[in-house]
């Protein structure tokens, strides 16, 4: 399971990941290459990415947004599933 967000001109990724039994998250802003790949594949580009980030996600550990960037992504994930 991912969310794509957006606030102002950053650009997010917030997916679920499930590892051996362990499920975790992995939320990272896109970087200038990944946000041209978006603008041009769309959901295909995102979805693909979050295969990606759940398979090696240990690449992408040290790219993790901030905890306040996180539990901000999470209230309006649940604001919008409640919608």
């Amino acid at each position: 399971m991912w969310h794509y967000l957006e606030d102002g001109d950053s650009q997010f990724i917030y997916v679920y990941c499930e590892q051996s039994g362990v499920g975790f998250i992995r939320m990272v802003e896109l970087n200038e290459e990944e946000r041209a790949e978006r603008h041009a594949l769309g959901w295909t580009f995102l979805h693909y990415f979050a295969l990606k980030i759940n398979f090696w996600s240990s690449r992408f550990y040290e790219r993790q947004v901030s905890p306040e960037v996180k539990a901000a992504a999470e209230r309006a994930i649940q604001r919008d599933i409640r919608s």
